[in-house]
């Protein structure tokens, strides 16, 4: 799909993408529709524009879309691995899991599309994982995978800031689970927290420009979850009379039924 899908595409984001490639510069929050948004995935693929030196429309939309691709293939494989490594369930299980995550037609369509959504569920997605892996065998590596990781969702678009909000919690967690022997202890319970407190905020540049545009964000966010309008196929009318037809003095509203 991400070779032959030409059409749909959000406009905002070639946009912005445009603007940073053709005029070396990060454009203002309000200047186009998804300029409030973290730009790694924007400036990852005007990066490669100016790699791929070509000024053909198609071409650029299908490197966008690539680029998402990648993204959605990494996460698969993650997913795969997961579920083969990670967790103890049966074979059917496994293959039933990993076919209903590889088949879901939303996730295969975002995939496929010029959109900052396929790097952010990478990157959430490898935080989720190597933070299952470090509060379960508390090894550093898993630690430093899972603060970048976290960091790189951020950078990508706001709806990272979920995963990161999520990993404060289970540290606050270990923290109190640490008087009950808790293999995690609370000084390093304290020091893991510090440090991906301090290596969030430095890093994260962005997130303050983000942090002004908030309700912006939220605004999106929230209507990724909003039910769709119930769809209206029948609609009540009423018309009037023609004045042969009136009786009792008056002329009667009466309803008619007729497709929308």
């Amino acid at each position: 799909m991400a070779l032959v899908n030409l059409e749909a595409n959000d406009v905002d984001h070639a946009e912005v993408i445009s603007i940073i490639a053709d005029e070396n510069r990060i454009p203002d929050k309000d200047e186009v529709g998804e300029a409030f948004q973290p730009k790694l995935y924007h400036a990852t693929v005007a990066a490669l524009w100016k790699i791929i030196p070509t000024q053909s429309p198609p071409i650029r939309i299908r490197i966008g879309q690539l680029v998402s691709c990648t993204a959605g293939v990494l996460t698969l494989l993650l997913a795969l691995r997961f579920f083969m490594s990670e967790i103890r369930v049966s074979a059917k299980v496994r293959f039933l899991s990993f076919s209903l995550l590889a088949l879901n037609p939303k996730l295969i369509g975002i995939n496929a599309q010029v959109t900052n959504d396929s790097f952010v569920i990478l990157f959430a997605s490898l935080a989720l994982y190597f933070g299952y892996r470090f509060f379960f065998n508390h090894l550093v590596k898993d630690f430093c995978s899972m603060t970048i990781a976290t960091i790189l969702a951020s950078l990508s678009k706001g709806n990272g800031l979920v995963d990161f909000i999520a990993i404060l919690a289970v540290f606050t967690v270990a923290f109190f689970q640490g008087w009950n022997g808790y293999p995690l202890t609370i000084r390093k319970t304290v020091l893991y927290a510090s440090i991906f407190l301090v290596s969030f905020f430095c890093s994260c540049t962005e997130i303050w420009l983000l942090l002004g545009t908030l309700p912006q964000v939220w605004f999106a966010f929230r209507n990724q979850f909003s039910p769709g309008a119930f769809p209206a196929r029948v609609r009540k009318d009423f018309f009037r009379l023609p004045r042969s037809d009136i009786h009792y003095g008056f002329t009667p509203n009466i309803p008619s039924f007729r497709y929308a």
